[in-house]
């Protein structure tokens, strides 16, 4: 079976920090034949840029803060206060479910000393400049680009997507992936990480996918 993903999942598996990075891995791996439309993918490399700057720049600046202090007591929980207390709350609601998988991953110990921390600092700094891109190159290299889409289903977008407030990009997603399903030989999955997205268009008669899979399809 084929698929057709949400941009959320290749974000998910170039991410090693991203809390679903392990469903998105099972997905790259399950799947023969991935496929984006051009707006996924145009979407995608704006959203990998965004978030390897303000991952790269909240942690460059947790280890200028910890370098300034003689003795620190480091903790997860300290971790968040230094978000809370510098960043914009639209920055600190995308880094703060990645403090949790950095800690998890990077630290993994219950009572680090700020040495700990600054050595987790740096493999996770390495990890993002090498590893990130890594990942990002085989995504790439395996996801395959469809048609580009000339139909509008107008009917679709303003009756149903707007009825179940689809965000636009999202709607955007959607249709492609529509359009592409009524022109391949067998019917695809379609695969979202978005919860509200996934249940709107579950609701949708009109979309003819094999199955629209969700967080809690993957393990």
């Amino acid at each position: 079976m084929d698929s057709f993903t949400d941009t959320n999942v290749p974000i998910a598996y170039s991410f090693t920090l991203e809390p679903f990075n392990i469903k998105a891995n099972s997905i790259f791996n399950m799947y023969h034949n991935i496929y984006w439309s051009n707006n996924v993918k145009m979407e995608y490399d704006y959203v990998f840029d965004e978030k390897l700057g303000y991952l790269s720049e909240y942690f460059l600046d947790l280890r200028s803060c910890l370098l300034d202090k003689d003795y620190v007591e480091v903790s997860l929980t300290k971790l968040l206060s230094f978000l809370d207390k510098n960043y914009s709350n639209d920055i600190k609601k995308r880094i703060k479910t990645s403090l949790h998988r950095f800690w998890d991953i990077y630290v993994n110990n219950k009572y680090p000393t700020k040495n700990d921390v600054l050595e987790a600092i740096q493999y996770f700094l390495i990890d993002l400049e090498h590893e990130t891109f890594e990942k990002k190159k085989k995504w790439i290299s395996k996801v395959k680009l469809t048609p580009e889409r000339k139909e509008k289903y107008e009917n679709i977008y303003n009756q149903l997507l707007k009825k179940h407030a689809v965000h636009k990009t999202d709607a955007i997603i959607a249709l492609d992936a529509h359009n592409f399903n009524l022109i391949s030989k067998d019917k695809i999955n379609f695969i979202t990480f978005d919860g509200d997205f996934y249940n709107a268009i579950c609701q949708i008669e009109e979309f003819s996918f094999n199955e629209i899979l969700g967080l809690s399809d993957f393990s």
